[in-house]
């Protein structure tokens, strides 16, 4: 559990060096085109560079985002944990038992249906 903090680091670091390796391609790219930083446009070869850094560069934000929102999330919860003896995913993760079925209430709204027979309980 103690090395997940330095694997959640180690992976944003990561995006982000790969993000900054992208977005110096692009630039090399504008420099040997001659392609002034507003414009998008240009020889083939700067647009096939640029199109290939755009949606590397998104999911780097959107992935960066989650990393950092999960990071805090769990850093809550430890402290929580610790201080308060307040399990959040007990909280979060509740089950319910109807009939043969059990229906996980899960956040976000998303609800599933798994037979206990498929369970092993132990």
């Amino acid at each position: 559990m103690a090395a997940l903090p330095a694997l959640l680091a180690a992976v944003s670091l990561l995006s982000a060096l790969q993000l900054g390796f992208f977005a110096r391609r692009v630039g090399m790219s504008r420099m040997k085109h001659s392609v002034m930083p507003p414009a998008t446009n240009g020889p083939p070869e700067f647009e096939r560079t640029f199109r290939a850094q755009l949606p590397g560069f998104y999911l780097c934000v959107v992935l960066l985002l989650t990393l950092t929102g999960l990071g805090a999330a769990g850093i809550l919860n430890g402290i929580l944990d610790e201080y308060f003896d307040i399990d959040l995913p007990k909280k979060i993760f509740r089950c319910c038992f109807i009939n043969e079925y059990e229906i996980a209430l899960v956040p976000l709204g998303w609800i599933f249906v798994l037979p206990l027979c498929h369970l092993e309980l132990s």
